[in-house]
């Protein structure tokens, strides 16, 4: 199981509406990909890190493009 209770093939439900901060899980559009990482603030800068700890942390700067974040609020996982 992931920090995030997301796992592969499950569906995250997503609130646009929800105010985002740090800690939150969230679905972002960053640079034209659609991902959903931890948003994480650290010395003034803005971070979003993935559960798995290979996949390094994506800093957030000026020049990049960031679209439609929703707070992650459930998973819904399938058992088989």
């Amino acid at each position: 199981m992931r920090v995030s209770g997301l796992q592969h093939g499950s569906i995250a439900v997503v609130d646009r509406g929800k105010p985002i901060k740090a800690g939150n899980m969230v679905h972002i559009r960053y640079n034209g990909d659609e991902i959903i990482r931890r948003l994480i603030k650290r010395a003034g800068q803005w971070f979003l890190q993935a559960d798995d700890p290979r996949i390094q942390e994506l800093l957030i700067s000026k020049d990049d493009i960031v679209e439609r974040p929703g707070v992650v609020t459930a998973a819904i996982i399938f058992i088989e």
